[in-house]
């Protein structure tokens, strides 16, 4: 080293402390960890889609998502692997609190990524899965026979619409990474380990959809009249008269209820004694109390 010195010393020559090459670190670790997802289906594999489904071409801009369920004598799980254009996997273990068939894990699987993929703002998104059941409901290519499979058939395409999406049906060996995280999931609890983190699921996801549906068709009372009874009728658009503004009343009245055309259809009579030309919905109408 001396010797190049006094040999190099004639030129103005600075050296530069070798730089930590960390940037490099990160990709290589990304490189090495990252589950590939260019893994090419067979052609028999590739579901066609209906006619409505927003289907694309699979792009360099569109995210991956591997699914699988398991469902055994130990329990039930999901496993799901999300990867981003760049190729950045996320993995996720789903462990059910409730038992689930085979075909109700892989739905509860595809329905978590579709979740996770929206909660992140996915638009375009390949699906890949090796349920043929699961994948060729979703294309409609099989019915939902079973009540059970409708209703998260029901629930899976509520989340596509918010997709530009194409799902491919697999091989087992080329979905083996999100196949290992289910089987991890729906292991014995004592036996999960903890660097992948598993995520409980207390109920079926179709679970939830029906108790909104039944809080909200619990608060709708069927709203019926007698005659004699007295009301207020809503004032239409068409009932406006433009230069009262904004703050005009809503409703008009009251009118006396003297006939039923029909069950919640009403005939109605002004307190003048008029009687208006038409029956009037119950959906329109609302008590007036003297």
């Amino acid at each position: 080293m001396i010797k190049w010195a006094i040999a190099l010393g004639e030129f103005d020559i600075s050296y530069q402390p070798k730089p930590a090459k960390k940037g490099q670190a990160v990709a290589d670790f990304i490189a090495d960890f990252t589950y590939p997802v260019d893994i090419a289906s067979t052609p028999e594999a590739v579901a066609s889609l209906p006619s409505e489904a927003q289907k694309v071409e699979s792009t360099t801009s569109a995210w991956s998502l591997y699914v699988d369920g398991s469902s055994n004598q130990q329990g039930c799980g999901a496993g799901l692997v999300l990867t981003t254009p760049d190729k950045v996997a996320m993995e996720y273990a789903l462990r059910f609190k409730f038992k689930a068939s085979n075909n109700e894990a892989e739905y509860e699987a595809l329905l978590a990524g579709l979740s996770l993929a929206k909660h992140l703002g996915v638009k375009q998104i390949d699906i890949f899965s090796d349920s043929q059941l699961v994948v060729n409901q979703v294309t409609n290519n099989f019915d939902a026979k079973d009540s059970s499979m409708a209703a998260y058939l029901a629930q899976t395409q509520l989340l596509l619409k918010h997709f530009h999406y194409q799902i491919t049906q697999v091989p087992r060996a080329v979905n083996s990474h999100a196949d290992a995280l289910a089987r991890l999931a729906s292991a014995v609890e004592d036996k999960i380990g903890r660097k992948i983190h598993v995520e409980l699921l207390a109920t079926p996801s179709t679970m939830a959809a029906e108790r909104i549906s039944n809080y909200y068709d619990s608060r709708v009372k069927p709203r019926s009249f007698k005659i004699g009874d007295w009301v207020l009728k809503k004032r239409l658009l068409c009932d406006r008269v433009p230069s009262e503004g904004t703050l005009s009343p809503n409703w008009d009245g009251p009118y006396e209820v003297i006939g039923i055309s029909r069950p919640g259809s009403y005939t109605l009579r002004s307190s003048d004694g008029k009687t208006l030309g038409h029956p009037w919905n119950a959906d329109h109408l609302k008590y007036y109390y003297k």
